[in-house]
């Protein structure tokens, strides 16, 4: 490039820069479930505001959720609640029901409801936008059998239990409690004896549990017969 007096333009210039606009729309970088399923973290990745100028506070209506899987459902698809911290939404759960663990719970900003500062829309479908629901379904006893001779009862369970609230550790006796009925029977009381794996009728025998079972043989000591 030159002038017409054929003097070549210098190749380092000023005022030569421009800074480009930001067309980047602001995201879901990360969500945290509360251990209760009570509520959900949202964090965006810069402030975000309800309205195209740069303006508005988001309000729980400015989220959608869905839920898949699973037996507990939503009662509505808008949060129940909203708390503001930063970049941070924690929005209330409406759920109905109770989750068995196998809930996946979705998070979206609405249509034309969540904007950056430059205007620039959160996209309805998101990334880093799911999470599991946390089982409290409470185990419970399905069946329990006697065995001929009164020797054993064998129960079955309606998940993997564990004696601890880690998730390790086979059943043992101290995790029951038996309540004996005489009625007009001339047995006077029962006990457990030992807690087993349901793998032999000879309680010296059978296996020891490790944790997670869903079925065990509880070996029984009768007083009188």
């Amino acid at each position: 490039i030159s002038n017409i007096k054929k003097i070549e333009i210098h190749t380092s210039q000023s005022n030569n820069t421009v800074t480009l606009n930001d067309l980047s729309p602001p995201i879901i970088t990360s969500v945290s479930l509360a251990t209760d399923n009570s509520k959900i973290a949202v964090t965006m990745s810069e402030a975000v505001f309800s309205t195209n100028g740069g303006s508005g506070i988001l309000e729980a209506s400015d989220f959608a959720f869905t839920i898949s899987g699973g037996v507990a459902t939503l009662s509505s698809a808008i949060p129940s609640s909203i708390d503001i911290s930063g970049n941070v939404y924690t929005l209330g759960i409406p759920l109905s029901g109770t989750p068995d663990g196998n809930e996946t719970l979705t998070v979206n900003p609405v249509d034309d409801s969540v904007y950056d500062i430059l205007g620039n829309e959160a996209s309805t479908s998101q990334s880093n936008n799911t999470v599991k629901l946390n089982d409290e379904k409470l185990p419970f006893i399905l069946s329990a059998t006697l065995a001929v001779d009164n020797s054993y009862i064998d129960i079955t369970v309606s998940e993997s239990v564990y004696n601890t609230n880690k998730g390790t550790g086979g059943l043992g006796v101290s995790d029951f409690a038996v309540t004996f009925a005489q009625n007009s029977g001339n047995a006077t009381g029962t006990t457990i004896s030992s807690v087993k794996q349901n793998d032999h009728s000879a309680e010296g025998i059978a296996s020891a549990l490790v944790g997670g079972e869903t079925k065990f043989r509880c070996f029984l000591t009768i007083t009188g017969t």
